[in-house]
């Protein structure tokens, strides 16, 4: 801290991993006499763990020249992560002898390393620049950017890529008052990067149709967000419109010739936009807390797929018509001796939500009895039951 007006500081950051993964699918015969090669039953198992740990540093600045104004610097090493996988695969068949000659056999197949697979992942360097500046009560303004350059590389080498951002950051919030309503208006972009789990090339089987698989090559997902309140009382009214560019959705192609699909997830080359709108009505009646919501989202997203049955080799997806209508209620009623009861229900209805449309109407009604213990309230004891109309799925 110099004079309160330039701050410097620094970070040593350890990060440890511990990812499993333990996937089983069974298939068994339903009538034996159906299949001639006296198929009974086939049970899969793929297990995958990874441990490691990484180490970074992280440097930082802050400088203040005005009580209104903040600029910023960071910069952040390579993280160095030493990982190890150990994986295990097995699969087992049992064939039934019959008229077609076949014999009995339960032969496992096994696939599995002797020792751990041990190796090293450089995540890349990153750098970023920032300015904040107050508008008294209204409001802030905000500008953040980073630069990350990277590469990665593929031991077969086809898949190997290399990657640059310099992506910019812009925030926005403003509050104030017309008449009697309270509004606030909200802008920001940021990223949103891929679980670990999405980034590994392994081939999963699914079904004798599907496999499943992740993407290395998957990019961040920027989400451009705006969003504006009022509020009157005990009346909110908040619409709020998204743009997602580079949208991560699960996908499926079929692999080759084969009936067999590959299910992976992938960034979506075209936009997803969503504007969802919501009436809130929360008053306070007494020892009675009420809190309903009431609102609908549509969104527009439409994606080019390749289907060989298409002369051009293209068709056309749109995941645009079925908007989704939601509600919620919740009510608390609070009564002397620490006792408070709930009584809520949830409903969804049927719609689209970025490529997947939900084919069922979703109910979800729930109760609660508490019972607040000891003087200070530090205790409590709750019974809570969920799905109790048995639509919640």
């Amino acid at each position: 801290n110099f004079s309160d007006k330039l701050y410097v500081g620094a970070n040593m950051n350890v990060y440890t991993v511990d990812y499993m993964e333990d996937r089983t699918y069974a298939e068994e015969a339903d009538k034996l006499e159906y299949y001639q090669t006296g198929f009974a039953d086939m049970n899969y198992n793929y297990f995958q763990q990874t441990t490691g740990s990484g180490i970074n540093l992280q440097l930082g600045l802050i400088w203040t020249p005005f009580p209104a104004v903040r600029f910023g610097a960071t910069y952040t090493t390579s993280t160095l992560y030493t990982l190890s996988d150990y994986w295990e695969e097995t699969m087992t068949s049992t064939f039934v002898p019959n008229e077609f000659g076949y014999e009995s056999t339960k032969e496992p197949l096994r696939a599995f390393p002797e020792i751990p697979y041990a190796y090293e992942v450089k995540a890349p360097a990153r750098y970023t620049l920032g300015a904040a500046f107050v508008l008294g009560r209204l409001g802030l303004i905000s500008l953040d950017y980073e630069h990350v350059d990277y590469a990665y590389d593929d031991a077969g080498g086809e898949g190997s890529f290399t990657r640059r951002y310099d992506n910019v950051f812009p925030t926005f919030s403003f509050a104030g008052a017309l008449g009697k309503v309270q509004t606030i208006v909200n802008y920001s972009v940021k990223t949103a990067r891929p679980d670990f789990s999405m980034l590994s090339s392994a081939i999963r089987y699914n079904s004798r149709y599907a496999y499943q698989s992740g993407n290395a090559g998957l990019q961040p997902q920027t989400i451009a967000d705006l969003s504006v309140t009022a509020v009157w009382k005990s009346l909110s009214l908040i619409a709020d419109y998204s743009r997602i560019d580079n949208l991560i959705a699960i996908w499926s192609e079929p692999v080759g010739d084969q009936a067999v699909v590959m299910v992976r997830p992938r960034n979506l080359n075209e936009p997803f936009r969503m504007l969802a709108t919501y009436l809130v009505f929360a008053p306070t009646v007494g020892n009675w807390t009420l809190n309903y919501t009431a609102g609908v989202q549509k969104q527009w997203l439409t994606i080019e797929a390749h289907d060989r049955s298409q002369a051009s080799g293209v068709r056309s997806i749109s995941f645009n018509d079925k908007p989704m209508f939601f509600a919620q209620i919740n009510n608390t009623l609070t009564v002397k001796g620490g006792w408070q009861f709930e009584l809520g229900g949830e409903i969804h209805s049927k719609g689209y939500t970025s490529n997947i449309f939900i084919t069922n109407t979703f109910l979800n009604v729930s109760a609660a009895i508490q019972k607040s213990l000891l003087r200070d309230g530090s205790l409590v004891l709750r019974l809570q039951g969920d799905d109790m109309a048995g639509m919640a799925n």
